[in-house]
């Protein structure tokens, strides 16, 4: 398929409908994807992982979104970060909603990377670093422009950003 959106709720696929009109809809599991090996050049993993309950989950969704990814190809990943500055607001795991949240530090997420998605080279960085109900929004278009500026700086993913996100590359598999 050219693009696809899976979700296991048929609710959010009818979301998804209208949002993307020419994607192939799928209800399935992220743990076990309807797809061959190797059919997406890229993917994205956006609001997932960190509704899943434990890091065995988490990195059997990585693998599979891996499986169905191309190599070479790329898998692009946002999860809430559990960065300093959101540690002072949020536990790193938590109910609420009926929906369980797990906010990821980025060395979490880089060693999910490592463990699930060999080989690949990835890319880390915290983006969202002004909260955008309080600062964001009041400055326009110059509070998007210092959040980017933000994000270009690598060590400032451990401090501040309400998002991590990694950019893999999935390498051939060696021979």
């Amino acid at each position: 398929p050219t693009l696809a959106s899976f979700s296991s709720s048929a609710a959010k696929l009818k979301v998804n409908e209208k949002r993307f009109p020419r994607a192939e809809l799928v209800q399935a599991s992220a743990t076990h994807l309807p797809f061959k090996d190797g059919v997406f050049d890229q993917t994205l993993c956006a609001g997932l992982l960190l509704h899943m309950p434990n890091e065995q989950v988490r990195l059997d969704i990585l693998k599979e979104m891996g499986r169905a990814g191309a190599r070479p190809g790329r898998l692009v990943v946002a999860t809430h970060s559990w960065s300093v500055a959101v540690r002072r607001q949020f536990e790193q795991d938590r109910e609420e909603h009926d929906l369980f949240w797990h906010r990821t530090k980025p060395r979490e997420l880089e060693s999910l990377m490592r463990r699930s998605l060999a080989p690949c080279n990835f890319k880390t960085w915290g983006i969202c670093h002004l909260p955008r109900w309080k600062v964001g929004n009041r400055l326009g278009r110059p509070g998007v422009l210092l959040d980017t500026l933000l994000s270009k700086g690598p060590a400032l993913k451990h401090f501040t950003g309400s998002i991590v996100v990694a950019k893999v590359d999935l390498e051939p598999a060696s021979q």
